[in-house]
């Protein structure tokens, strides 16, 4: 079973660090989907994958997670100016 949790930081000044709880979860993966601002048509990466200059639609670039550890029932996430942490928890 996983459980999946989005985090969204649409403030284009702060960025911060989020406790998630999910009791009886202990492992994660986070993807983080980045843009230059919140109306970016470009430069925008999901888990460091983009389709900025695909020419037949297939996505580009590796896929990257940081890997997360529950401490005291809870997962801490950095989550970046103008972006979004998706979080796939598993026990």
């Amino acid at each position: 079973d996983l459980v999946h949790v989005a985090i969204v930081n649409s403030d284009e000044r702060n960025s911060g660090a989020v406790q998630v709880s999910v009791p009886g979860w202990t492992h994660g993966a986070a993807s983080l989907l980045a843009a230059p601002s919140y109306n970016s048509t470009s430069g925008i990466t999901f888990a460091g994958q983009t389709f900025d200059g695909s020419t037949d639609g297939t996505i580009q670039g590796v896929r990257q997670t940081s890997t997360l550890q529950a401490r005291g029932g809870r997962f801490l996430v950095d989550v970046p100016v103008t972006s979004a942490v998706l979080l796939d928890l598993s026990q």
